[in-house]
C-alpha cells in the first residue's frame, strides 16, 4: 500500500489541474487507467473508464471522483508589476497567505509568492509577487488576464513517530482519485457480478459540478 500511495496519491498531488485547465492531471489519469478498461472522454474533458461486468443484463454502475482543484485566475497587473488574482473555488484566505504559487502562461510557468489579505468579512484580495517591478516586465513573461494560478507546495509527511499524515494542497479531490485508481485495480482482478462499471474522473467540479453532469448524461447509468 505504501508503494501505491507513492505511485498514485503522492504523484498526483504534485500535478496541477485547476478547474477548466485539467490537462496535466488528465494525462496522468489516462496513463493509469488505460490498462483497466475501455477509455473515452466527454466533450468537457472528463475521463470515462468502462470495465466489463460478468452479467451483461445487470445494473450498470457509475463511480466518480473529480480531478480538478481550486485555484486562482489572473485578473490584472498593477502599477508595481504585481499580479492581482480572483479566487476560483473556495479557498481560505489565511491558508493562502505567503504560499508559493505558479502562473501558467502561453510562454511557460512563472513562479511567485501569494499575498492574501482579508479586507472585509466576505471579501479578500489575492496578489502575487513575481519579482518584477513594472507591468511591462510582467507582460513580457506572457502573463495575461485569465491565466490559471496553482499552489506549488509538494506533499509532505508529518506525525511523530510514524510520519503517516499527509499534508498537501489538492488532497481532498486527489484522495478521491486515488480511491478510484484502487477500485480500478481491484475490479481488474475480480470483475463485479453485475453489469458494467464506469469509473469516471470528472472535470470542473469546483465550477458547479459541470463534469459530473455531462459525464452522467453520456453514460446514463
Amino acid at each position: 500500500m505504501d508503494y501505491k500511495i507513492d505511485e498514485n496519491l503522492m504523484s498526483c498531488l504534485q500535478i496541477p489541474g485547476q478547474s477548466g485547465f485539467e490537462t496535466p492531471i488528465r494525462k496522468f489519469l489516462w496513463e493509469r487507467l488505460r490498462n483497466y478498461g475501455v477509455l473515452s472522454r466527454d466533450n468537457l474533458g472528463s475521463i470515462i473508464c468502462r470495465m466489463k461486468g460478468t452479467r451483461p443484463e445487470g445494473v450498470n454502475w457509475f463511480v466518480s471522483a473529480h480531478m480538478d482543484t481550486c485555484g486562482f485566475l489572473v485578473h490584472s497587473i498593477n502599477g508595481s508589476g504585481q499580479i492581482k488574482c480572483v479566487n476560483f473555488g473556495y479557498q481560505s484566505t489565511d491558508a493562502c497567505h505567503l504560499q508559493p504559487v505558479a502562473i501558467s502562461t502561453s510562454m511557460g510557468v512563472v513562479h511567485g509568492v501569494m499575498y492574501a489579505k482579508r479586507e472585509e468579512k466576505d471579501k479578500s484580495t489575492f496578489t502575487i509577487d513575481i519579482g518584477v517591478r513594472s507591468p511591462k516586465e510582467a507582460k513580457e513573461l506572457g502573463i495575461v488576464a485569465g491565466d490559471p494560478v496553482h499552489f506549488t507546495t509538494n506533499p509532505f509527511l508529518i506525525g511523530n513517530p510514524t510520519k503517516k499524515i499527509i499534508c498537501s494542497p489538492r488532497l481532498d479531490n486527489r484522495m478521491g482519485i486515488f480511491e478510484l485508481l484502487l477500485l480500478a485495480e481491484q475490479l481488474n482482478r475480480s470483475p463485479p457480478p453485475t453489469g458494467d462499471v464506469y469509473l469516471v474522473a470528472t472535470v470542473e467540479e469546483e465550477a458547479g459540478a459541470r463534469g459530473a453532469k455531462t459525464a452522467t448524461s453520456m453514460v446514463q447509468p
